[in-house]
């Protein structure tokens, strides 16, 4: 009986200890806030991993990408890990961290042109269509997301792809003169006039 005793009073102080441990880590976890300096160079770092990525340095984009995360960028460091695999052509992996950046920070669009790019490889088009729709509604002036957008409805098919493509081609020249939008501008008007022509993508 006495042993019993015990052994209760050795169980209700290890419960206690426990239950003053977890409440000592409850009170002291705090979100971790980045210094000023951290943020600052984590956009540096994301700058640094968005050109490796325009000259096919995937390797170094990565890892300029993995320490713009570790600074506290999660979700454009989360999205240029994206571009990486979506570029490596790895689309699984690219939908899975575009879509860790949209939870990371819901506030960060950035993403969903280059979410709606994954679907469309994917061939799932109508979720790449609301995904543009959704891109170019909360980033108006995102003229790479209005390029795309044009792209993808000029490839599909319908009577009145191109002519749709032609105007979401026009806002984003408006917005900016570059190279591509041109070459799509000229491209649009050739199948418009029952010409062959490619047009182009642009991402990030």
């Amino acid at each position: 009986m006495e042993m019993a005793i015990v052994t209760f009073k050795r169980w209700s102080v290890t419960v206690t200890i426990l239950a003053y441990i977890s409440a000592c880590i409850g009170c002291s976890v705090t979100e971790y806030v980045p210094e000023q300096n951290e943020i600052q160079q984590a956009q540096r770092m994301i700058d640094q991993g968005t050109q490796y990525l325009r000259v096919g340095d995937f390797e170094s984009a990565r890892s300029s990408f993995l320490v713009a995360e570790e600074l506290g960028l999660a979700a454009p460091a989360l999205d240029g890990l994206g571009c990486v695999s979506l570029l490596e052509g790895v689309l699984h992996n690219a939908e899975k961290l575009f879509l860790a950046a949209r939870a990371a920070d819901p506030e960060y669009a950035e993403v969903l042109g280059n979410l709606a790019l994954t679907y469309e490889a994917q061939n799932r088009y109508d979720e790449a269509g609301a995904m543009y729709v959704e891109a170019i509604k909360l980033m108006p002036n995102n003229y790479r997301v209005r390029n795309n957008y044009s792209v993808f409805l000029a490839d599909r098919r319908r009577p009145d792809g191109s002519v749709n493509a032609r105007g979401e081609l026009l806002k984003a020249r408006a917005l900016i003169s570059h190279p591509i939008i041109e070459n799509n501008v000229e491209a649009i008007d050739q199948v418009l006039n029952d010409k062959t022509s490619m047009v182009s993508r642009d991402l990030l």
